[in-house]
């Protein structure tokens, strides 16, 4: 299930969606898109994530269509800032580059401590 909230002021249009990014619901938020987004008007286009619980491939290709048309994303959740990165698209600037920071360190540290245990 996907919850997709859009609203729009003379500053920014913003979308929030809750939920699963996947398919059929990938093509729901895929026409909501095409029929709102007003990408002549100049305003930011802030895409929230913070809500969202799984993305699968369906989901990544259209969050790169939505930045290309010049989309940006927030995200709190480590699973949703590493699908961004994965896909290398633009998010909102703010303390999201330190979290991003952190969970990088983080990704690193686990993986070392996997690779050290190996198998019993």
């Amino acid at each position: 299930m996907l919850k997709i909230n859009f609203s729009e002021t003379p500053a920014q249009e913003r979308w929030i969606l809750h939920g699963r990014l996947t398919d059929p619901w990938v093509h729901e938020l895929s026409a909501c898109w095409k029929n709102s987004h007003r990408a002549d008007v100049g305003r930011p286009c802030i895409v929230d994530l913070n809500e969202v619980t799984f993305i699968d491939k369906s989901g990544e290709r259209l969050l790169r269509m939505l930045a290309r048309d010049g989309a940006q994303f927030t995200a709190s959740g480590i699973y949703t800032k590493h699908i961004l990165e994965h896909l290398n698209v633009r998010r909102k600037r703010g303390t999201s580059n330190l979290l991003l920071f952190e969970t990088r360190r983080w990704l690193r540290r686990s993986r070392t401590v996997g690779s050290i245990a190996g198998p019993n």
